[in-house]
């Protein structure tokens, strides 16, 4: 969004790419993350929660957005309220009329080299992927296979069937980019950004942070 709604960026911040945490579109980014934040949109008090724990304060209508993927439906249907209804949206800090950001948690699938009956997998494989197979993945897991599909008449629930009109739309950017950081550069990136949450230390601060975590890196 803030790099021209480019997802190009991402491929930098993966590959720890230097002077990145200092760029201009995060540093935008994290602009608008201080505004949210200052306005009182962002609760403090989830610093001290793990993620079930916010998940319920939701649950409970103690918040209105929570950032999270498409497992929490079925992570908390043994908590949730009667009759709540669940939505989703890719993203919140987007300027008006700008395209949603859809940054999906992907997993590879593949074929063994030495598989006993290879034939049979390509034909597993040839099977997951179809209109079927998507649908029924989307009704019995409720998260979504990378395949376009149309929900509405489905028995999918309302989150998953939101989540893929988005993703269906030209004003979504899907990405392609699945972020994956060094555990060092993850561990800081979550330590900074409670501070900079909790107001402890700017948006400058938080980039030096990010930019020594993986100059570190870099030299593994």
């Amino acid at each position: 969004m803030a790099n021209g709604d480019n997802p190009a960026i991402l491929d930098d911040i993966n590959n720890l790419k230097e002077g990145v945490f200092k760029s201009a579109p995060v540093m935008a980014t994290l602009d608008k993350v201080e505004s949210l934040n200052k306005l009182g949109y962002i609760n403090k008090a989830a610093l001290a929660l793990n993620h079930t724990d916010s998940q319920n304060q939701w649950l409970q209508h103690k918040a209105i957005f929570i950032p999270s993927g498409l497992w929490l439906e079925n992570e908390m249907k043994k908590t949730a309220p009667a009759g709540f209804e669940y939505g989703f949206i890719p993203s919140v800090t987007q300027d008006k009329g700008g395209k949603y950001v859809a940054v999906p948690y992907t997993n590879e699938i593949g074929i063994a080299k030495y598989a006993k009956n290879v034939e049979a997998a390509k034909a597993f494989l040839q099977f997951v992927f179809t209109k079927k197979a998507a649908i029924n993945w989307a009704e019995k897991t409720g998260a979504l296979m990378n395949y376009k599909v149309d929900l509405a008449s489905t028995q999918a629930s309302g989150a998953v069937k939101s989540a893929m009109t988005y993703l269906n739309s030209p004003d979504t950017i899907v990405t392609s980019t699945d972020s994956t950081f060094d555990q060092d550069v993850e561990k800081a990136m979550e330590d900074a950004t409670a501070a900079l949450l909790g107001e402890k230390i700017t948006k400058e601060e938080w980039s030096d942070r990010m930019e020594k975590a993986a100059a570190a890196a870099r030299k593994k």
